[in-house]
């Protein structure tokens, strides 16, 4: 039977920051088992996302050295007002630091 899709929770706001967050699937391969992880939705002009490259379509790997984050998870690590993201952009990934 093909996988179940994830319940879609309302997008994840993140004002200081200037992100929007979603839970989308997981990527699946050896060792993983799927669930859901953080995928950016939008970044807010001018903000700390958007100096720190950040852009929609995003996949954050790794928050504050939480590997495979939900919306849920990003939104909490962020609420010191600083956030080490490590992201996936087609196939490429990268280290990105935001500071409110």
């Amino acid at each position: 039977p093909p996988p179940a899709l994830p319940v879609q929770r309302a997008a994840a706001r993140h004002p200081g920051l200037g992100l929007t967050l979603r839970d989308a699937p997981a990527p699946r391969g050896p060792g993983r088992e799927g669930g859901s992880i953080a995928r950016i939705v939008a970044v807010a002009s001018d903000s700390p996302a958007e100096r720190a490259g950040l852009r929609p379509g995003d996949v954050i790997l790794e928050a504050d050295r939480n590997r495979a984050p939900t919306a849920a998870e990003v939104e909490e690590a962020a609420r010191d007002g600083e956030l080490l993201v490590r992201v996936q952009r087609r196939g490429a990934a990268f280290y990105a630091a935001l500071t409110r």
